[in-house]
């Protein structure tokens, strides 16, 4: 019985390894550079693909993509599988970076399908939450956003307002 399961994995295996063998992959030129370094020469072939204005290099990302985009969009059943994954995702609002000061608790939170986490603060466990950072409001008129990746309540909990807040935005 073992046998009869292990047959139809072996062959699909075997079926999707001769499929992909036989694909072409983008060419990817060498150019070698050479830095000295200490009196060591270290040549690297690929050095090139870090200049990504270059217009060869932005053709050979492209390339890899398409390459990447056929052989993903090959797979049976995957369109399904995305819509699933994605689904899951965006289920449920995600709580970061839980801090308790003065038995008050503070964490950042994003949204189902947000990518912006903002600040909440509750006074218990079971009191409502308290909006007390939200970046997008502080999104400027030349467009320039905002997040938070850091934050630190007072010790005590006392100050739970915006002007002592001591955390760092990234722009």
């Amino acid at each position: 019985m073992r046998r009869l399961t292990l047959l139809p994995l072996a062959v699909s295996l075997f079926v999707n390894a001769v499929a992909f063998g036989q694909a072409k992959l983008p060419d990817t030129p060498r150019h070698d550079v050479t830095d000295d370094y200490f009196g060591t020469a270290v040549v690297d072939p690929y050095r090139w693909l870090e200049k990504t204005s270059d217009p060869q290099v932005a053709a050979w990302m492209k390339a890899q993509n398409d390459y990447t985009r056929k052989a993903l969009n090959s797979i049976p059943g995957r369109d399904g599988l995305v819509e699933r994954v994605k689904s899951l995702d965006n289920a449920g609002s995600v709580v970061y970076s839980l801090q308790v000061w003065g038995g008050h608790y503070f964490y950042l939170k994003a949204e189902a399908g947000s990518d912006t986490r903002r600040l909440y603060v509750r006074d218990t466990m079971t009191s409502p939450e308290r909006l007390l950072v939200d970046p997008e409001k502080l999104t400027a008129a030349d467009g320039k956003h905002f997040a938070i990746d850091f934050f630190q309540p007072s010790l005590d909990g006392k100050y739970r307002g915006l002007r002592p807040f001591s955390g760092r935005f990234r722009r």
